[in-house]
Parts: structure tokens; C-alpha cells; sequence
């Protein structure tokens, strides 16, 4: 069964990649019994033109950009900044953006919309017209595909950035950590980096940028970490060299048993992008441990540049689609 929406275009590369998977099924099964790469490379061809036409086809698309964070620490600055033009009311007064404000754009040839959302407050605080901003902003990070997680880097984070940057995790985007207001700083770099690692955790994968968005510090780069990061937030694996590195990994480092049971898997295909989701026919998939998926993760990052972007392994059994996410 399939959940399919052909007018968004969701759902579909699911349903081709297990066409292809019912059809080439014995061929798959042997990938990881055949010897040489040679070998491996007839078992199941991914042709470069198709890796091609999705990169191309990512280019053309308009890429969403949220901007999130606490009240007050420069959102709209930055909005302005990176549309090189006054477009969104700044203030020191907090609160000022109540609606998310959609602003289209080009970063070096590519449509982008950037979308300032309101400064999201402690839930005590939220008063009045604020607290249809919280739910705007998460009406909005459904359509978002990277966002801009904002932090002042004047003063030491708090409790409710991690929470927003919660956010990041629940909606599955791709990520960029900008630390505004670097020019007045409450640390060096490195002790600034050393908290974010304390508190963010969940985002290691995330690429950080210091910024000052009122003198223009570092936009460019900016810019430049957008497009990246959305390359690899759509980025497809060829099946192929996908299935040839998780052989390697699980030579490296096999997978435990389950109770003296052999685990086993037969093949991997990514089914879909934005984020790359891969699913791992297997034996047993409720057996594969979320450490081994970790494992997995961290092999790949060495393989690809998969910097911003979560990587979801989802095992399933042949005969079914029990997912089982990372």
C-alpha cells in the first residue's frame, strides 16, 4: 500500500524504486553475495543521466527557507540582509513580526522564498495575536524545506532555543545554524561552539555561521551554504553505489544477532529526498538496532556530503513496509 499525492508529486519515487525492487528482486538479493564491484555494478543499474536530471530538476525548483528563532535576534535583520533591501520591519521592540512575511528571491540563479516567521516566545508569555503566531509558524515549516535556526550570539543560549531548534528535527528539514550579532559577542568562537555542542546535539550534522546581519558580515557565505545544503537535502544516492557502501559498512562493522539469530541485509534503495530516506530490506528489521543505523549514518557522511540534512534508514522485511525510522 502507498500513500500517494500525484498533483505534489509526493510519495511517487516510493512507489517507482518498488516496481523496480519487485522487478529486479533476485538480482538484489545477491548483492551482498557477489565478490567484485564489477559484479555488483550489473546486479542493478542506476544510470548517471538519472542522478542528472534530479540534480537539474532540483535547480529549477523554488527552494523554501524558513527563518526561526527566539523574539529579537535579528530575523527580519537577516530577512533584509539577504533580500539586499529594506522588506521587513526591524525593531529593538520584541514581537515586532506577528505574520510570517514571504519574500521571493535569487541566490546566484536560483528562485528561493524566504519566509521571516514570527519570534516564538515562552508559552507563558505568548499573549494576544502571538500565539497564532506559534501556529502559523509551525503552518509554515510544513512548506519549509531548509531552515535558518537564529541565535544571538550577543548572550548565552537558552531553554526555548532548544526547543525551536526542536522544531528543525520534527519537521525534518535541511539546517543552517546562524549565529547573528557576531559582532558583539559574549564569547570567543570556540566557547561559543562548545555550548552549542552541549545543547544541540541533535544537530552535529548542522553547518554554523557567524553572521552580523545589520553589517552585512558573512551573507554571502550565507547564501553560499544555502545552495549547498539544498543539493544535499535532495540528493539521490545512485542504488547501486549506495548498496556497495553499506556493504563495505557491514564488513567493517557486522551486524549484531538477535539472540544468536544471523540479521541479515539483502539490499538498500532510497526512496525518497528531502531528506534522503533509504530502506533496509532485511531479515529481521525490527532486530537493527538504532546505534547500527547510527553507524550507518556516520559511514555514509564519510561517502557524501550530507551536511544540514538528516539521513532516515528505515528497515523493512521483504514481504512488507514496517517502517522503522532513525
Amino acid at each position: 500500500m502507498f500513500f500517494v499525492s500525484v498533483s505534489h508529486n509526493r510519495g511517487i519515487l516510493e512507489l517507482e524504486n518498488a516496481i523496480l525492487s519487485a522487478l529486479k528482486n533476485d538480482a538484489l538479493e545477491q548483492f551482498f553475495n557477489q565478490e567484485t564491484q564489477e559484479d555488483l555494478e550489473e546486479g542493478l543499474e542506476f544510470s548517471q543521466e538519472d542522478c542528472e536530471d534530479s540534480t537539474q530538476q532540483a535547480q529549477e525548483e523554488l527552494i523554501n527557507i524558513g527563518i526561526i528563532g527566539r523574539v529579537n535576534v535579528g530575523k527580519s535583520s537577516l530577512l533584509n540582509a539577504l533580500l539586499k533591501g529594506e522588506r521587513a520591519i526591524v525593531s529593538p521592540i520584541a514581537g515586532t513580526t506577528i505574520d510570517p512575511v514571504d519574500e521571493k528571491g535569487e541566490i546566484k540563479g536560483q528562485l528561493v522564498n524566504f519566509v521571516d516567521t514570527a519570534g516564538i516566545r515562552k508559552r507563558g508569555k505568548i499573549e494576544g495575536l502571538e500565539k497564532f503566531a506559534l501556529q502559523r509558524t509551525r503552518e509554515v515549516l510544513g512548506r519549509t524545506d531548509i531552515a535558518l535556526l537564529v541565535l544571538d550570539a550577543s548572550a548565552p543560549f537558552v531553554e526555548l532555543d532548544e526547543k525551536i531548534a526542536g522544531l528543525i528535527d520534527e519537521y525534518k528539514l535541511g539546517v543552517i545554524v546562524v549565529l547573528n550579532k557576531w559582532d558583539i559577542a559574549h564569547k570567543d568562537f570556540k566557547g561559543i561552539l562548545e555550548d552549542f555542542k552541549l545543547r544541540f546535539k541533535f544537530l552535529e550534522y548542522a553547518p554554523i555561521l557567524t553572521i552580523s546581519a545589520k553589517n552585512g558580515r558573512h551573507i554571502q557565505k550565507l547564501e553560499e551554504e544555502i545552495l549547498k545544503v539544498y543539493r544535499n537535502f535532495a540528493f539521490r544516492i545512485p542504488t547501486a553505489k549506495l548498496n556497495a557502501i553499506l556493504k563495505e559498512a557491514t564488513k567493517h562493522h557486522p551486524l549484531p544477532s538477535d539472540h544468536g539469530k544471523i540479521v541479515k541485509i539483502y539490499y538498500a534503495t532510497q526512496f525518497e529526498i528531502k531528506p534522503p530516506q533509504i530502506a533496509l530490506i532485511m531479515n529481521r528489521p525490527k532486530s537493527l538496532h538504532f546505534s547500527y543505523k547510527r553507524y550507518l549514518v556516520n559511514f555514509l557522511r564519510e561517502h557524501f556530503d550530507f551536511s544540514g540534512t538528516r539521513i532516515l534508514f528505515i528497515a523493512r522485511g521483504k514481504n512488507d513496509f514496517e517502517e522503522e525510522e532513525s
